[in-house]
């Protein structure tokens, strides 16, 4: 346990992949078997990161799936009497153990200080075990990240073995893909389905109920209803919509996948009419603005990750 949580901060021991070709070709074909990074671009499970003589890091990118936790291969290329090697550690990212390392210093101090308390005042103990369960988590979730990422250095370094021909013959091959069932769902579309789904029973139940907004805490419950009815009707026009882009993408048919374009920057858009109303006071007029140019960013954003998702669909 506790060489495991020592390698969390210094990263695994040294690896290392002799390369078949001189270094420029070397770079290169690396390079070329991985690709860069981008978090809406990426359509299909790959390596991704930065490739250069002097710096190597790459991450496996899956659609749809995200993991702080798991490890990175940082590393760089050398030559040793007149061999090319790729020379590295797998760990992760230096900012992901800054935060985790704030973390356990700020909760132990927390602790530490009421045990301290503890010894003058013992009621002050009662809060000691707050800071236990946050110590725990903390380390939860490290070990649930390390769990799920548990294959990650051995896919990354096929990768890299591939892309120098430091495979040695019948040594190091893949498994044979599992051939998928029938009609079978990739994740992702199955993921998506569901979101469009949910959100479409959502905005159908606000606009057939009138309730726009429900917000209930300790005191009670406030509901507030659509002050316009455009707004209504356009809430339940949005609702239908996303129920049929989901039907269409579990289908996986392309013109759902055209038709996500438009929910997209519809749903932004119901917002920013309700900013933008006659009955708006002018001290939200700024706001509005602000609001507007941030939701054009995310529509360009998510646009750009919907049409990454082109090859999921049927032509």
């Amino acid at each position: 346990m506790l060489r495991w949580f020592r390698e969390v901060w210094t990263g695994s021991a040294p690896v290392e992949f002799e390369s078949a070709y001189g270094m420029n070709e070397s770079v290169e074909r690396l390079r070329a078997a991985t690709a860069r990074w981008g978090m809406f671009r990426v359509a299909g499970e790959v390596a991704a990161g930065r490739v250069s003589e002097s710096r190597v890091s790459l991450q496996r990118v899956i659609p749809m799936v995200g993991n702080s936790f798991k490890p990175f291969f940082i590393g760089r290329f050398e030559r040793r009497q007149g061999r090319v090697v790729l020379t590295g550690r797998f760990t992760m990212l230096a900012l992901v153990r800054l935060f985790m390392l704030v973390w356990f210093g700020f909760v132990g101090v927390f602790v530490v200080g009421d045990l301290l308390a503890g010894l003058a005042h013992p009621k002050a103990l009662a809060a000691a075990p707050f800071g236990l369960l946050m110590l725990a988590f903390g380390f939860a979730l490290l070990r649930l990240g390390a769990w799920l990422s548990r294959n990650e250095p051995a896919w990354l370094s096929e990768v890299s073995r591939r892309a120098l021909g430091s495979t040695p013959p019948g040594v190091g091959a893949a498994p044979p893909a599992r051939a998928a069932r029938p009609g079978a769902r990739p994740p992702p579309i199955l993921l998506i389905t569901g979101v469009l789904a949910l959100s479409g029973v959502i905005a159908c139940v606000s606009a057939s109920t009138g309730v726009q907004q429900y917000r209930g805490d300790a005191t009670g419950a406030i509901i507030t209803h659509y002050a316009d009815e455009r707004l209504r009707y356009l809430s339940g026009a949005i609702g239908v919509l996303a129920l049929l882009l989901a039907w269409g993408v579990y289908q996986r048919r392309l013109l759902a996948w055209r038709g996500g374009f438009l929910l997209i920057a519809g749903a932004p858009f119901m917002q920013l009419y309700a900013l933008f109303r006659s009955d708006v006071p002018e001290s939200a007029r700024m706001p509005a603005y602000v609001f507007a140019g941030l939701s054009v960013l995310v529509v360009a954003l998510w646009g750009r990750w919907w049409y990454a998702q082109r090859p999921l669909f049927n032509a």
